[in-house]
Order: C-alpha cells, then structure tokens, then sequence
C-alpha cells in the first residue's frame, strides 16, 4: 500500500512538472520580443545577465483592432458633417431666394398701392380731398 502511495505521489509531481513546461512553452513570450542585454555597473562588480521584454513597442504596419474602427467611425462623421453642411448650405440658399422673392412682392404691392391711389385721385378727386 505505502509503495503504491509513493507511485501516486511522484505521479503527480511528473504530471505537475509536465504541466508546468507545457504552460512555460506555449504561453512564454515570443522570442522576437525579448532582447537579452548585460548590465554593467563597475569593474568589480560581476556581469548580470537580465531579461527585458518589449510590451509597449508599437510595430510599424500593424495598427490596433480598435483604430481601424476609431478610423471607420472618424471617416464616417467626416462624412456627415460634410453632408449636413451641403444640407445647411442649400436650406440657407433658398430661405435667401425666397427672402427675394417677398422683398420682390412687397415692391410689387407698394408699387400696386402707388397705382391705385393714382386711379383714386383722378377718378375721385373730392374723396381724397375730405381724407
């Protein structure tokens, strides 16, 4: 029984160890990031070798998930600005031809006013005469 247990405990330890290369191999950093350098301080001193891992670097020709979308979303309200100015523009167009049109009828009304008080007073001197 107590051989049995021994073989049930080193199983595991193998298992965990196995487990823990596996984990150190597929989920290590990739190697192209990790740039190996010696840091010297003094003469005396011994050379340590360290580690120092490039997370932050952005790569040149690779953009993020997120800015392809932020780009998409710019270019689309770009896009509409540009439309709602065009829109603005035509509306203020026209509100301008219209108000030429009404400055147009109101010469034409005084212009109508005009003629009829001229046809008052030669077909009805006398009425304009008691005003």
């Amino acid at each position: 029984m107590y051989d049995l247990l021994t073989c049930y405990g080193s199983f595991h330890w193998l298992l965990y160890i196995l487990l823990l290369e596996a984990f150190n191999y597929f989920l290590a950093p990739c190697m192209s990031s990790v740039s190996k350098t010696v840091d010297t301080a003094d003469d005396h001193l011994e050379q340590v070798p360290t580690v120092q891992v490039n997370h932050g670097v952005k790569r040149k020709g690779k953009t993020n998930a997120g800015e392809g979308k932020r780009r998409r979303y710019e270019d689309l309200e770009e896009k509409n600005l540009l439309l709602d100015n065009k829109r603005l523009e035509e509306e203020l167009h026209r509100v301008q031809e219209e108000r030429e049109v009404l400055a147009l009828k109101k010469e034409v009304l005084l212009l109508k006013k005009q003629k009829l008080f001229g046809e008052i007073q030669t077909l009805f001197p006398s009425f304009l005469a008691e005003l």
